[in-house]
């Protein structure tokens, strides 16, 4: 018989999950008990809401949902970024995935978060859109280049945007298995990291220096080819030394889906969408 219960959030407990999730994303090198400690509970938004389904006292099945905050048509709220899931191989076609991502939402829900967001890759589009109730609204825009992405054009109101504090910015850039750095031009301060692929930097952020945690370095040079993951209505990629990766390359297509968790159909409007590497675990 299948039970699903909150997941142990402990050493032990990471350790189990670690390696579930590993043994189903074998290449998923960064996720270690001690990466699932930083993001499901040093998040300055609060712990994941994170369940298992078990059958015999094991656990065959794992999802969770981390907090965040967004400025969602105007208005700040707290929605949930749903980030890792995992079944045992002899349990798919049960629905646990689905069961467990229901009970995560209908407790976000209850616990007060307006939304849920899935940046899903082609294959957990169908589920989250098909199957759980997800608007897919869009897929980001990956592109790479040389040198600097261009600087923002004016400042237009953003459907949903993730907002960050120092104390956020903080946990999210002591991420353990990525070191980031930052460069600091006028008014903003670029983040970087290493993209996985050899000679290419990930630009991940564009935030103001003030939020800069002292920890993270100064970056005196970056790779000349860099990678830009997101979306933002206000940047003009005309003129500058970047092309649009075709989807065909890239490794998962992210579907920007959204999920109104107060039964009033909210949807954000695509096109106003303000999205940064940042905003998910992509780097």
């Amino acid at each position: 018989m299948i039970e699903i219960a909150p997941s142990d959030l402990s050493p032990a407990g990471l350790a189990g999950l670690a390696a579930l999730l590993r043994r189903r994303f074998p290449r998923a090198l960064q996720i270690t008990p001690a990466y699932l400690a930083w993001t499901y509970l040093q998040n300055p938004e609060g712990a994941a809401l994170a369940f298992d389904a078990h059958e015999g006292g094991r656990v065959v099945a794992h999802f969770a949902a981390t907090p965040l905050r967004a400025r969602l048509a105007g208005a700040v709220e707290r929605g949930l970024l749903t980030q890792h899931a995992a079944t045992e191989p002899g349990f798919e076609g049960r629905g646990l995935f689905q069961d467990l991502v229901r009970r995560t939402l209908a407790e976000g829900a209850a616990a007060g978060f307006g939304h849920a967001l899935a940046f899903a890759n082609a294959r957990s589009r169908f589920a989250f859109v098909e199957r759980l109730g997800f608007r897919d609204l869009c897929t980001l825009d990956v592109r790479v280049g040389v040198g600097s992405s261009p600087e923002p054009i004016g400042a237009s109101p953003a459907s949903w945007e993730r907002v960050w504090d120092a104390p956020g910015l903080a946990w999210r850039l002591a991420r353990p298995d990525l070191p980031y750095r930052a460069r600091v031009r006028g008014a903003a301060a670029r983040i970087f990291c290493a993209s996985g692929y050899p000679g290419i930097d990930a630009e991940v952020a564009r935030v103001a220096p003030a939020l800069l945690p002292p920890e993270v370095p100064m970056a005196p040079r970056c790779a000349p080819l860099r990678v830009w993951l997101g979306l933002d209505p206000d940047r003009s990629w005309r003129g500058r030394a970047y092309l649009p990766l075709p989807r065909r390359l890239r490794p998962a297509p992210l579907h920007f889906a959204f999920r109104d968790l107060r039964g009033a159909g909210r949807a954000p409007e695509p096109a106003a969408l303000r999205v940064q590497a940042l905003d998910f675990d992509a780097y």
